[in-house]
């Protein structure tokens, strides 16, 4: 989905979340605000988009089970 279909200013275009050793649970560590992530958008054709995610990790970055997950609007052609 174009980034342009909706801007996310209350949300992200992704999340790196980590997952509780404990629960399971995942929480958010990162989001595309942060230093560490890059979200970059390529249009396509006509109606596709590719994205890449980058994710930075440094010393500090906890040992675990981590997911990106990334959040976009699609609109139709017509």
């Amino acid at each position: 989905a174009n980034p342009r279909n909706d801007f996310q200013t209350q949300k992200s275009f992704l999340t790196v979340e980590k997952q509780s050793s404990v629960t399971g649970e995942w929480e958010i560590v990162l989001v595309d605000g942060d230093w560490e992530t890059k979200f970059k958008w390529q249009s396509r054709y006509v109606a596709e988009s590719l994205i890449t995610i980058e994710w930075q990790t440094s010393e500090n970055t906890e040992p675990g089970t981590y997911r990106i997950k990334t959040f976009g609007v699609s609109k139709s052609l017509l």
